[in-house]
């Protein structure tokens, strides 16, 4: 057994790294990066989400947490079986494990009772249908056979390579581009497939029939996703997103994506005394601002995943149009402060009029300017609304943010011609 030395732990320290089973074969199919800590101590995170950390639950389950700051479980390296001139080999074994929630993903950090290191689950590896969890991979406690792992360095490729195909058939017309920029919202009707629309569906199923599953939904509408059929609505070959993202902003210019959000909005109830819920004039907001951010992304797509009934209000986005123009001023005001900062818009919160409840049928594409008011509205039909959301940011997103603060449309590269017209 070849040791590892802290010099080549340090080299491979911030690396983007492919995980290689030594016994199966098997290739964890992200990019991961391995983040030395001191000595042989290290945590792991996703190469495209450097501020991730994979997790380990004291149930044996591994998934990954997206919260900048959030610890991460800590491994310790261990030598493995491999020559000089094989990649770094090594076990990793778990130094802790968090007792955890995989609903709420709160917990405590505490001493694991056996031997805990990474393995193989083949369920994870055939299925692919686990929320939450890096696929086939799962904690082996008290192993009569540790499970050895090489360290294959990696090249990323450019954001272009890491999102999915382009279908020109799906390119925006100049109409349809023009109404985006006057608006800041545009629906797409029957652009999704419905195959993919159909694997989506079911695996939100799956999660919701789980112990805790609704609980878990109402309260935090599945931010932060990894369901692999929600994100093919993203990143398989025959998803339109892609050629809808790029007629907005430019070609070459999406940043990769890792997550999405699964919004459910369930049918509400109500006694025959009360008043039937409406749409808050005071509820909208600009995803963000809550937090006192003012630009986290640049273009919002969502995926009807059902149809929003026509008659009613049934759980829809609800947008006010024109409002990332509109309200520029009063987004100047908040991000950038000054004399008025206390009392803009974004921080008192005045009525807003004319609203509306977007109602798109099942498989039709929302595209929505980050700028844009908008609020969820409330489902008095009897039916669950389903939808998927991306957050999408242009790559050059961290320099053009103040720029954009003067002039909303200047992400969107795609728009700027049919805006001249």
């Amino acid at each position: 057994m070849a040791d590892l030395s802290e010099q080549m732990v340090a080299s491979l320290d911030g690396c983007p790294i492919e995980l290689v089973n030594h016994d199966s074969g098997y290739r964890h199919p992200s990019a991961l990066v391995l983040k030395r800590l001191d000595g042989q101590r290290v945590s792991l995170a996703l190469a495209q989400n450097p501020i991730s950390h994979l997790l380990v639950a004291a149930t044996g389950q591994v998934f990954v947490c997206g919260a900048a700051g959030a610890a991460g479980t800590v491994f310790e390296l261990q030598g493995g079986p491999c020559s000089a001139e094989d990649p770094p080999c090594f076990t990793l074994r778990v130094e802790q494990v968090l007792q955890v929630s995989l609903k709420h993903r709160e917990g405590r950090a505490k001493e694991p009772p056996v031997q805990w290191f990474l393995g193989v689950s083949s369920d994870d590896v055939t299925s692919g249908k686990n929320a939450n969890q890096f696929t086939g991979l799962h904690m082996m406690g008290n192993c009569t056979e540790v499970c050895y792992w090489s360290a294959h360095l990696v090249t990323m490729p450019e954001p272009a390579q890491l999102v999915s195909t382009r279908h020109p058939e799906w390119e925006l017309s100049q109409e349809q581009r023009r109404e985006f920029a006057r608006d800041g919202f545009l629906v797409v009707e029957g652009a999704m497939p419905a195959g993919l629309v159909e694997s989506a569906v079911d695996a939100i199923d799956a999660a919701l029939a789980a112990p805790g599953g609704r609980a878990s939904w109402d309260q935090t509408e599945g931010k932060g996703s990894v369901i692999a059929e929600c994100m093919d609505l993203w990143r398989d070959p025959r998803s339109p997103a892609l050629s809808l993202v790029e007629s907005l902003l430019g070609p070459r210019v999406a940043q990769p994506i890792e997550r999405c959000q699964v919004a459910l909005r369930f049918p509400e109830r109500w006694s025959v005394e009360d008043e039937a819920p409406r749409i808050d004039p005071r509820g909208w907001h600009v995803d963000g601002t809550i937090k006192g951010v003012h630009s986290p992304f640049t273009l919002l797509l969502g995926v009807a995943l059902s149809d929003v009934p026509t008659d009613g209000l049934g759980g829809g986005l609800v947008v006010y149009p024109g409002t990332h123009l509109s309200m520029a001023d009063e987004m100047r005001a908040f991000a950038l402060g000054g004399e008025h900062a206390d009392k803009c818009a974004f921080r008192v919160k005045p009525p807003l009029q004319g609203g509306i409840e977007l109602k798109p049928k099942r498989g039709a594409v929302v595209l929505v300017h980050q700028k844009v008011c908008h609020t969820g509205g409330p489902n008095l039909s009897d039916m669950t609304r389903y939808c998927v959301y991306f957050r999408i940011s242009h790559v050059d997103h961290g320099s053009l943010e103040l720029a954009a603060l003067h002039d909303p449309m200047l992400e969107f590269e795609g728009c700027h011609d049919s805006m001249r017209v």
